[in-house]
């Protein structure tokens, strides 16, 4: 098993059929304080990154439903599977003022 405290989000594409979930495997945290502390200084361009990302891997524009620190899990055994997401702490949501 693996663990880590990452930052994710939560977008929805413009046709509205689902909710597609990305985590930031590439920048983990040692503490929610320090996840919350970066997303906080840098909420407005963590927003832009992740709409240009969406953008780029599924050729659709998406808005961030919501954003925040989580602990992601996988599992040595189901590698391949999703990671678990538990202990969301939402910092941005939709309609929420930067």
């Amino acid at each position: 098993m693996k663990w880590a405290i990452v930052m994710y989000a939560l977008l929805t594409p413009e046709d509205g059929n689902q909710v597609r979930q990305m985590i930031s495997w590439n920048m983990p945290f040692q503490s929610y304080s320090q996840c919350e502390y970066f997303l906080r200084n840098n909420t407005k361009r963590l927003l832009g990154g992740v709409i240009q990302l969406t953008e780029e891997l599924h050729s659709e524009i998406a808005t961030v439903k919501e954003m925040g620190c989580s602990t992601a899990t996988v599992y040595y055994d189901t590698p391949n599977d999703p990671p678990t997401i538990t202990d969301k702490r939402s910092h941005y949501s939709v309609g929420t003022s930067i």
